[in-house]
């Protein structure tokens, strides 16, 4: 089976999990909220209407028949017209918020999302490593282990990809390499592990 992956215009995300910008004003919002339309839309209002610049927002993914969820903002609050104690006070007022707390950036200048532990990915445990660092964990093994670090590398790869069929099987129902592979296509992309362009499948009888 040979299937050619056409991409949409792609851009980089970041996931706003820190804002570092020790020279402005850093603030965090921290709202647990009801699972309704216009509330995020009532809370940006509020925030737009204080001049106050939005720079990283972060939420669970919501399951339809969920209740409320958690969601951060991290902003730039250089230009505010009132203190940071008196906004949250009006984000509490506000329908569908259920609570409001701030979040201070560090004595660096760094605002993190300290709230959301752990990350998930569709309910599975999910650690952040940044490309340097496993660049730097794979140097490492290369140069201890020696050649034989390939054979590490493709033995990971292999079992990697089993887990992966495996969830695909369990989460999706799709058994076949077909499916799981044009499943794959996606999923790699939404995760930022590769991007596919192109899919050849050969079935060898015996």
């Amino acid at each position: 089976m040979k299937n050619e992956f056409k991409l949409p215009r792609l851009r980089p995300l970041d996931l706003s999990r820190e804002i570092y910008a020790p020279h402005r004003k850093l603030y965090g919002f921290a709202l647990r909220v009801k699972n309704k339309p216009g509330v995020l839309f009532r809370i940006t209002k509020v925030l737009a209407e204080l001049r106050i610049n939005i720079l990283g927002f972060s939420a669970s993914t919501l399951r339809p028949e969920a209740e409320e969820a958690v969601i951060v903002l991290l902003t730039d609050c250089g230009r505010i017209i009132k203190p940071c104690d008196k906004v949250l006070k009006d984000l509490r007022s506000l329908e569908g918020v259920i609570d409001a707390e701030g979040i201070e950036p560090n004595k660096f200048g760094a605002l993190f999302d300290v709230v959301h532990f752990p990350l998930q990915v569709h309910g599975e445990r999910g650690v952040i490593f940044c490309e340097p660092i496993l660049r730097g964990m794979i140097e490492v093994m290369r140069r201890q282990i020696g050649p034989g670090m390939n054979a590490i590398l493709w033995k990971a790869g292999y079992y990697g990809g089993a887990e992966v069929a495996k969830e695909f099987e369990e989460r999706y129902k799709l058994k076949s390499p077909e499916d799981q592979f044009e499943m794959l296509k996606f999923k790699a992309v939404a995760l930022g592990w590769f991007i596919i362009t192109d899919i050849s499948i050969s079935k060898k009888t015996a």
